[in-house]
């Protein structure tokens, strides 16, 4: 499954993003999940192609509450054996075999791409640079001398089931617990959803 929001004029992206994940994402059987608040676009009626109505609420909250929609499509979701989310404006440009963003055991189920514009931080093995959240009082938080990676929220996915317990929900059920609920926390987060993506991989495993 190939979660993707196309809110406003981000729709312009998808067209693209489809027609290069059709030709070079594989071998695999694909159905897209788009959430769009537009009537008209692209490949939306193809047969791979699901379509759920979305209300544009802005920034941050049009990213941060992601999961939000992701749950509206749960009981389809739950029938997959990968589930990735993909950035509006991603887009392939060379062959990538499945097997190249599939988990593997060590990873805890999830898989998420390296901050590109944080290679050096990352390269330097020092946790300590990374801009995670550091306020305590944030669900985000994230102490000093913790943490082992710092990814961006462009990508990340991974398997349904994770090591035999039940049904996969951590993402999901973590950001519902931890974002939604407590909203007044929710604006005081700088980049928000990306602080949250690293407190999740940071918490859950490796990658």
């Amino acid at each position: 499954a190939v979660l993707y929001i196309a809110l406003g004029r981000y729709v312009s992206f998808w067209k693209g993003f489809y027609e290069s994940c059709e030709k070079y994402l594989g071998p695999c059987e694909k159905e897209y999940f788009i959430w769009t608040d537009n009537d008209v676009f692209d490949y939306s009626d193809a047969k791979n192609v699901h379509v759920t109505r979305a209300q544009k609420k802005g920034w941050p909250y049009d990213t941060l509450l992601r999961f939000e929609m992701f749950l509206q499509r749960e009981k389809e979701l739950k029938e997959f054996d990968y589930i990735y989310f993909f950035n509006a404006n991603m887009e392939f440009v060379n062959p990538v075999d499945l097997a190249e963003i599939t988990p593997r055991e060590w990873h805890d189920g999830l898989v998420a791409s390296s901050h590109p514009g944080r290679c050096g931080d990352i390269l330097s093995g020092n946790p300590d640079v990374f801009v995670y959240e550091r306020r305590p009082e944030s669900t985000a938080y994230v102490p000093y001398g913790k943490g082992k990676h710092y990814v961006c929220g462009a990508f990340n996915g991974g398997v349904r089931w994770l090591r035999g317990q039940s049904e996969r929900k951590i993402p999901n059920n973590w950001f519902i617990r931890n974002v939604m609920i407590p909203g007044c926390k929710v604006v005081s987060v700088f980049i928000p959803s990306k602080k949250y993506r690293n407190k999740v991989k940071n918490h859950f495993g490796s990658i």
